[in-house]
């Protein structure tokens, strides 16, 4: 019985935990052309590729949001690179050091880390780098 009791405790810190790293509250701003579409949503561990979806608002991802495709560009603004996750090893493979530098980042890979902050998201298709870095 004292087992369970134990083995319950530390499940339910870690579920808190995990769900305590990622805002509740995010308000992202998609920018495209001359169209703005909002998505204010409180979804945890969402990341930016999932926030356009859910408002039906298509990215250019063709491989479901794993990293693979590299087709989920979009351009933050330079005050909104530290409101999202830093860039991952998948990105530094389908980016240059120049693109990041410049904002382009994926979608798949970005989630926001503050809560109640509004995220700017331009999808202007950024152009894609001629071959994957190394």
């Amino acid at each position: 019985m004292r087992k369970a009791y134990s083995e319950t405790l530390l499940f339910t810190a870690g579920f808190l935990s995990q769900a305590m790293r990622y805002p509740t509250h995010v308000s992202v701003k998609f920018y495209k052309k001359n169209d703005i579409f909002d998505a204010e949503l409180c979804m945890q561990g969402l990341n930016l590729l999932g926030h356009a979806q859910l408002i039906d608002l298509p990215v250019g991802s063709q491989c479901g949001g794993h990293g693979i495709c590299g087709a989920d560009r979009i351009r933050l603004k330079a005050r909104d690179a530290k409101k999202v996750s830093a860039p991952t090893k998948i990105e530094k493979m389908h980016l240059t050091p120049e693109e990041l530098e410049e904002g382009i980042r994926l979608a798949c890979q970005c989630y926001p880390n503050q809560d109640g902050l509004t995220i700017e998201v331009y999808l202007d298709r950024p152009k894609a780098a001629s071959t994957l870095q190394e």
